[in-house]
C-alpha cells in the first residue's frame, strides 16, 4: 500500500469535526505504518518523514497515544539531526528539524514534561527565526505553543509577550477573522482570566468562539477548549448555570468527535466536577471525577502529574461526601432526641 497517499488523504478528515472514521482507518493499518515509518528513518528518507508527519502527529494526539508518538518522532529527530550535521548548508533540512522539534514538544508537553517541551520549542524557534521572514505565518503556532508553556509555568509576562506576538502575526498574515486567529485569541483570553482581567478575557473568548463557529461549525472538536474556558470564567464569576451549559456542550462535542475515553475529555469533566463541588453537589462531582481518573489511568503513564491531581480531587470530594453523610446522621439523631 502507498502509505504516503493513504495518510495524506486523511489529513483533511483528521482536521474535521468527526475524525473517528480516519482514526479507525489508520488504526487498522497502524502496525504496517509503524514499520513504514521505521524504514523511512532507517533509509534516511526525509521526503517520506516530511510528507506523513502531520497526519501521524494528528493521529497520535487525537488517539491520546502520547508515549508512542513521542518515541516515533524522537527517532526521526535523531536521524534528521545527523543529516543536518552532514549537510549544514541545507536550510530545508533545518526547517524540517524545526517542524519535528515542535511536534516532539507537543507530545512531551502532553506527557507532563513542560520544561523539556520548552527547550524543544525554543530550539525550533531559533531555527525558524534565523531562516524565515519575521512575518512568516508558520511562526504563529510555535509562538502560541511557547506562550502556553510559560503560561502553565505561571510566567505570565513571558506568556503575554508570546501570545501577543502570535496574535499580531496571525492577524497580519491571515486576516482578523481567519481560523488561525482563534487559538491565540483563546489563549490570550485564558491569560487575562488567570490574571483577573475578566472583561477583556470574556471579550476575547467570545471573539475566538465566533470565529471558530463560523469557520468550523458549531460541533467541531476544536471549539472544546474555548467553550470550557468560557465556562471556567463564568464559574469563577458565580454564573454557575451558564457555566454548566457550556461544559455540557463541550463534553457532548468531545464524546461525539473523539470518543468517551479520550484523555482530552478529562479536563472538561474535571472542571464540571469542580463546578458541582462548588455548588455542594458532591455526588455528581464524585461520579465525574471517578470517570476522569479512569480515563487518565488508561491513557497516561502512571507517573503523570495529572493522575495524582485526579486522585487528590476525588479524595477531596469523597471526604466532603463522608462529612455530609455524618452531619446528616447527627442531625437525624438530634431530631429524634428532641422528638422532632
Amino acid at each position: 500500500m502507498d502509505y504516503i497517499a493513504f495518510l495524506t488523504d486523511r489529513v483533511g478528515k483528521l482536521r474535521g469535526n468527526n475524525p473517528q472514521e480516519p482514526l479507525k482507518e489508520i488504526e487498522i493499518e497502524i502496525e504496517a505504518i509503524r514499520n513504514f515509518w521505521d524504514d523511512a528513518i532507517k533509509h534516511n528518507d526525509l521526503q517520506t518523514i516530511a510528507a506523513v508527519s502531520e497526519p501521524l502527529h494528528r493521529f497520535y494526539q487525537l488517539k491520546g497515544w502520547y508515549d508512542e508518538g513521542e518515541m516515533m518522532f524522537r527517532d526521526a529527530i535523531w536521524m534528521i539531526r545527523s543529516q543536518v550535521r552532514q549537510n549544514p548548508g541545507r536550510q530545508d533540512l533545518r526547517l524540517l528539524l524545526a517542524d519535528m522539534l515542535e511536534i516532539q514538544a507537543d507530545f512531551t508537553f502532553s506527557l507532563g514534561g513542560a520544561h523539556i517541551a520548552e527547550n524543544f520549542y525554543y530550539d525550533a524557534l531559533a531555527i525558524k527565526e534565523e531562516i524565515l521572514s519575521p512575518d512568516d505565518k508558520s511562526l504563529s503556532a510555535l509562538l502560541n505553543n511557547l506562550a502556553f508553556v510559560h503560561h502553565e509555568k505561571k510566567e505570565y509576562d513571558k506568556a503575554e509577550y508570546f501570545y501577543q506576538r502570535a496574535l499580531t502575526l496571525s492577524e497580519k498574515s491571515l486576516g482578523s477573522d481567519h481560523i488561525g486567529v482563534a487559538a491565540p485569541l483563546n489563549n490570550l483570553a485564558v491569560l487575562f482570566r488567570d490574571t483577573g482581567n475578566y472583561e477583556q478575557s470574556e471579550a476575547l473568548f467570545r471573539r475566538s468562539l465566533a470565529i471558530s463557529e463560523k469557520r468550523l461549525g458549531k460541533d467541531h472538536y476544536e471549539l472544546i477548549p474555548t467553550l470550557s474556558n468560557i465556562a471556567l470564567l463564568y464559574r469563577d464569576r458565580g454564573r454557575f448555570t451558564d457555566a454548566e451549559v457550556l461544559y455540557n456542550r463541550a463534553i457532548e462535542i468531545a464524546e461525539h468527535s473523539l470518543g468517551k475515553g479520550h484523555p482530552g475529555i478529562a479536563t472538561t469533566l474535571n472542571n464540571l466536577a469542580e463546578l458541582y463541588a462548588k455548588q455542594g453537589n458532591y455526588q455528581r462531582a464524585e461520579v465525574l471525577l471517578e470517570q476522569v481518573l479512569n480515563i487518565l489511568e488508561r491513557s497516561l503513564p502512571a507517573t503523570h502529574p495529572d493522575i495524582s491531581k485526579a486522585r487528590n480531587n476525588l479524595n477531596a470530594v469523597n471526604s466532603m461526601t463522608t462529612k455530609r453523610k455524618k452531619r446528616g446522621k447527627m442531625t437525624k439523631r438530634l431530631r429524634k432526641k428532641r422528638g422532632l
